[in-house]
């Protein structure tokens, strides 16, 4: 007859601060006002592959978003060309 052991049910409840992707981890970003959603919108692009290797290579360096990289190159794109953030589209 074998005897029962013990196991450890007990479970961490508390939500995770880190999110593991591999070798890599990351810290969550602190929730603001307002939902991300609410703010963003997403959008599918192709983007050449060196680029897309260099965003991500600045992104771990410089730890931040993908997306808040993006959004400083495209405003810096739409700055460069006059088409700031009082002009929805562009003039015909």
């Amino acid at each position: 007859m074998q005897m029962p052991t013990e196991t450890d049910t007990e479970t961490d409840t508390q939500p995770s601060t880190f999110t593991s992707t591999g070798d890599m981890i990351t810290s969550h970003r602190k929730r603001g006002k307002q939902a991300f959603e609410k703010t963003h919108e997403r959008s599918t692009y192709w983007v050449r592959k060196d680029l897309k290797r260099g965003l991500e290579r600045l992104a771990r360096q410089e730890e931040m978003a993908q997306a808040t990289l993006l959004n400083e190159a495209i405003a810096d794109l739409l700055k460069k060309y006059g088409y700031g953030q009082e002009k929805a589209a562009p003039p015909t």
